[in-house]
Parts: structure tokens; C-alpha cells; sequence
């Protein structure tokens, strides 16, 4: 049983934290994702306006604590990377994406900055302590859900840390054919990847929340389509 009690309360800048590349929200890249393109994807796909927007006309409830790591000497935020992500607009709109920022530059001009700077993490001794506690966060209707991709994404992201099959269905009452299941479907995914689409169609594929992976699943048990994105 892990004893979240034990763990260190800090106040942290908003300035001073860093997006974690390794969200499940964010797409398979070949390198992780620097700091402005993750905030743009945010931005663009998980509701951030529609936060800041609640952020700015009514303050900050810090009802859901931030979970962060310190890691290589910089702050990663482990589970709150929307509501960074809000926080973070909200104190220099320019970080935006450029068709966002008069909106979050109106948000911004309404907002006390001062009292937004900063914000109470609960800091997590290593990453894989962390797991259990935001695979919980979104189960529930108050957060965001993660897609059925996310979770693959997030299940094989374990699996690559050294985590079995076995020791994952234990930990989250799963059977073992259900974690393998969806660290198939987190392979079949980086495969589609993988191949020369038009911009039109990696906008879709490369979006986690969106992309019909049952779809890709189907095709991907064609034999032939198969071996054709097996080659890819």
C-alpha cells in the first residue's frame, strides 16, 4: 500500500514546472515534445480555454492537488497538465497557440497574475509511485476521462518501465488478457503512426482523444492490411 501521507506538500511557480512529455494525452513521437508545442496541443484538444476561462471569472480552487516529480533538476508535472497548462496562458498569453490568444489575452487581463503564480504540488518520490493515484483521478466524472487509446498508451508506457503484465492487473483489478489487449492496441496505434498520411488524416491520427482505434483495430486484424503497416 502506498502511504501518499508520506509525501512532500511544496509551493511551486508556475514558471518553474514543466509539462510531462510522457502523458498519456500526447501522441507517440519519436522525442519528446518541447514545452510550447505541448501547451499549444493542450490548448488546442483538452478544453484548457473553457479552464481558464473558470480559472479567471472565479479564482483557483486547488480542490484536486498537482502532483509533480523532480527529476534531471526540473519540476514535471505529473497529473494537472491541463490545469498547468491554463495557468501557465493565463500568465503570458503568448504561449498560446496563434489563433487562441485573444481569447486567453482577454482572459488574461482579468485575472490577478499574482495569484495564479504560484500553486501547491504534492511531490511523488518517483514517477511509477504516482500511477495508481492518476489512473484513479481519471476514472472519475470530474476529471477529464481518458481515451480508450490513453490508457493503452498508458498501461505500455508501464510495461516499457519494466512493470509486467501480471504485476499491472493486480495493481488495478484488470485481468492480464485485458492489459495485454491494450498494449496491443498501444503498438497498432504507433504503427498508423508510422505511415505517410495527408496532413488531413495525421491531424485526426495524431489527436488521442478523437481517433477511432476500434476502427484501426479491424483493419489492423485484415491480414493484408496488416502487412501493409507492417511495412510502413
Amino acid at each position: 500500500m502506498i502511504s501518499y501521507s508520506s509525501w512532500v506538500s511544496k509551493s511551486v511557480r508556475v514558471t518553474d514546472t514543466n509539462l510531462d512529455p510522457e502523458n498519456p494525452r500526447i501522441p507517440p513521437t519519436p522525442s519528446p515534445l518541447p514545452q510550447l508545442e505541448l501547451i499549444h496541443l493542450f490548448c488546442r484538444h483538452y478544453e484548457v480555454h473553457a479552464l481558464a476561462k473558470s480559472i479567471a471569472e472565479d479564482g483557483y480552487f486547488p480542490d484536486e492537488r498537482i502532483v509533480v516529480i523532480e527529476q534531471d533538476g526540473s519540476t514535471i508535472v505529473l497529473e494537472g497538465n491541463r490545469r498547468i497548462s491554463a495557468l501557465k496562458v493565463l500568465m503570458n498569453p503568448d504561449l498560446a497557440p496563434d489563433e487562441m490568444k485573444s481569447k486567453f489575452q482577454r482572459l488574461a487581463e482579468i485575472v490577478d497574475r499574482k495569484l495564479i503564480a504560484q500553486f501547491d504540488a504534492l511531490v511523488a518520490p518517483r514517477r511509477n509511485a504516482a500511477t495508481k493515484l492518476i489512473l484513479e483521478k481519471h476514472t472519475q466524472q470530474s476529471v477529464l476521462s481518458w481515451s480508450p487509446l490513453m490508457k493503452a498508451e498508458f498501461y505500455r508506457k508501464m510495461t516499457e518501465q519494466g512493470t509486467s503484465t501480471n504485476e499491472i492487473a493486480k495493481q488495478y483489478n484488470l485481468s492480464v488478457s485485458t492489459v495485454h489487449s491494450f498494449v496491443r492496441t498501444s503498438r497498432i496505434y504507433r504503427l498508423a503512426l508510422a505511415v505517410d498520411l495527408s496532413p488531413e488524416v495525421r491531424e485526426l491520427v495524431s489527436d488521442p482523444q478523437r481517433f477511432p482505434i476500434s476502427t484501426l483495430e479491424r483493419v489492423y486484424d485484415n491480414g493484408d492490411s496488416r502487412k501493409g503497416l507492417s511495412r510502413s
